[in-house]
């Protein structure tokens, strides 16, 4: 399946701008514009997710939009997910603000698959990934060292309960460079880990560090973490 190339460049444009509504607005209009009728709901159902996220609204109003944004999701949404869907080890994925966290089970990085999956045209619409199921080391140790996560916003490791030695390789990985936001709950963290996120030159863009769950972080400081990150880290 192919892509308009001016839909990739608005695409382009609004992984490039994360905070910008406009950018993902004017994705809703073009689809709205130029595509048939598939096209134009998935413009609405944007145009929904962002008024929803960013506009403080009557109750009544908010329920209206949660509701009409369910209910295209459960028709189109796999749909919506294009060629992706049928890569084995993608679960499905989350919409958020029109564009799509993808979920992965640990068969994806099996053959390369992950990093052939990039060059797929609904790649585009990816600014997140979220592990789901339980990971295997291997498994865990190929993605956090995959360029694959380069140009990516979001990235959750909490089901994957990824061992201190892959965080750490993760944090020497140039591609994270755009993370907003890393969930590493549950995840193995010791006193090395934490001082290689907090020395990581790929990590100064981070917004949200999320390091809470079942592993204490024991005796180690929470300052190594907070004296880099501040209170965008949560424990």
């Amino acid at each position: 399946m192919t892509m308009h190339p001016e839909l990739a460049g608005l695409l382009a444009d609004a992984r490039a701008n994360p905070d910008d509504d406009g950018a993902r607005l004017i994705i809703a209009d073009w689809l709205e514009e130029n595509g048939d009728f598939d096209g134009a709901t998935r413009g609405q159902f944007i145009r929904a997710q962002l008024q929803l996220a960013s506009e403080s609204l009557p109750l009544k109003r908010r329920l209206e939009l949660r509701a009409e944004i369910e209910h295209a999701d459960s028709i189109h949404g796999r749909h919506w997910l294009g060629d992706l869907a049928s890569v084995r080890g993608v679960a499905g994925g989350e919409f958020v603000r029109g564009m799509l966290r993808l979920k992965l089970s640990p068969s994806i990085v099996a053959d390369g698959r992950l990093e052939w999956m990039t060059g797929l045209p609904d790649w585009s619409w990816v600014d997140g990934l979220t592990c789901i199921g339980a990971w295997w080391h291997r498994a865990v140790g190929e993605l956090v060292r995959s360029p694959a996560l380069a140009g990516l916003r979001h990235l959750s490791l909490e089901e994957a309960k990824v061992q201190y030695t892959d965080v750490e390789r993760l944090t020497e990985n140039p591609a994270i460079a755009d993370l907003l936001t890393l969930d590493l709950s549950d995840s193995q963290l010791y006193q090395s880990t934490l001082g290689a996120l907090a020395r990581s030159p790929y990590l100064s863009g981070l917004r949200q560090l999320i390091v809470t769950g079942k592993v204490s972080l024991g005796p180690f400081p929470r300052s190594i973490l907070t004296d880099r990150f501040g209170d965008r880290v949560q424990f």
